[in-house]
């Protein structure tokens, strides 16, 4: 299976993940940096609500198609900004390349949504 080029029409960017931790309060979080900038083909392939922290939440599972990039791993998320200037946040779940030849990779990501109104 492949792509055609002008199928990947929306820039990304792949973060990876390192702890960190601050000097002067000594607090460990999370420390995004880019991993790779690529052109990508995004497709929501289903949604389902669930709980998260006792709050209603919306999981979108969503297929992220882009050409073969080395090191890409599930600890890793996708950057997208969509319609409006919005960033939306991908988990990357599993990584999938296709057919094996080093061509092209297939991101099964996940992303979440608050569903309370206000």
């Amino acid at each position: 299976m492949y792509v055609q080029a002008g199928k990947l029409d929306k820039e990304v960017t792949i973060e990876s993940n390192s702890r960190a931790t601050a000097s002067a309060t000594g607090f460990r979080g999370d420390s995004w940096s880019t991993f790779a900038t690529v052109y990508a083909s995004i497709k929501n392939t289903r949604g389902t609500e669930v709980l998260q922290a006792g709050e209603k939440a919306g999981r979108i599972d969503t297929l992220i198609t882009i050409r073969y990039v080395t090191g890409i791993r599930t600890n890793m998320r996708v950057k997208a900004t969509v319609q409006g200037g919005n960033v939306r946040y991908y988990n990357i779940d599993y990584v999938n390349n296709i057919l094996e030849d080093d061509r092209m990779i297939e991101l099964l990501c996940s992303r979440f949504e608050d569903q309370t109104n206000g």
